[in-house]
């Protein structure tokens, strides 16, 4: 995930005058974003197979249900990098209407810092 940041990054940052660096970026993200969620379901089938699952206490709950989340947040993102992404691919991206851009960015970004508290919270606490 803090790749993928760094990566978008650089295509926002890269300017309109430099639509494909941008569209670049945004296909990295995407990439990378798929990626953390087939990582995530490689966590979560073993553990389910195992019987650790919603229903095994108090701790089997938060973690679905903060990961779950997370990973349904990051599916938005995916979707909302796609869209983006097609719009720019269209030429719809211009130096005056680069406000999807930014704001579709600011929320990978965040995202991103939820994810590195949950990781701190659910897997090292």
């Amino acid at each position: 995930m803090i790749l993928s940041s760094f990566v978008l990054h650089r295509g926002v940052k890269a300017g309109s005058s430099e639509r494909r660096l941008l569209l670049k970026s945004l296909a990295g993200t995407i990439a990378l974003g798929t990626l953390f969620l087939l990582l995530q379901l490689a966590v979560w089938v073993p553990l389910w197979r195992s019987g650790f699952r919603i229903d095994s206490g108090i701790y089997g709950s938060i973690f679905y249900g903060l990961t779950v989340f997370h990973a349904l947040h990051v599916l938005a993102g995916l979707v909302a990098l796609a869209v983006v992404a097609l719009r720019a691919r269209r030429g719809l991206v211009t130096s005056g209407r680069r406000n999807a851009v930014r704001m579709t960015a600011m929320f990978w970004h965040f995202v991103d810092a939820v994810w590195v508290l949950l990781f701190v919270v659910v897997y090292l606490v």
